[in-house]
């Protein structure tokens, strides 16, 4: 029980430093606000792993940032998860694409990366330039 207490109090003790550095340091680090756009369908496994790390990273960092999660017609629990993960994130914004939609990266802006997590295989996936 000791042990389960002592790192409860260290990760409070961690978090709160993190916190307080990338406060002092955030004006320095990040000018402006970074969007991720992230491509799915089905992709349950993965989505909420990527967007949280996306998230702490840019927390510790003391950036600003936004994720655009278009979803291509999920089968799986995709979107429920990103239901879920707005609550908590309030700049993820989710979108809903159905049929033959246009995903090009110039539709989602210049300063913006895409990540494709609908590849199955290193065949399939397709790099953005």
């Amino acid at each position: 029980m000791a042990l389960i207490l002592w790192t409860v109090v260290v990760y409070g003790v961690l978090r709160c430093l993190l916190v307080l550095f990338s406060g002092i340091f955030s004006y320095k680090l990040c000018p402006g606000t970074h969007r991720l756009v992230l491509m799915t369908e089905n992709s349950q496994g993965a989505i909420e792993g990527v967007i949280r790390a996306y998230f702490l990273r840019q927390q510790a960092l003391g950036c600003r940032a936004e994720v655009v999660c278009v979803d291509t017609g999920s089968s799986d629990d995709t979107q429920s998860i990103l239901m879920r993960l707005q609550h908590y994130y309030p700049s993820l914004e989710i979108r809903i694409l159905s049929g033959g939609a246009m995903t090009h990266p110039s539709l989602w802006g210049q300063d913006a990366s895409v990540i494709d997590l609908r590849c199955r295989n290193q065949r399939e996936c397709f790099t953005y330039n």
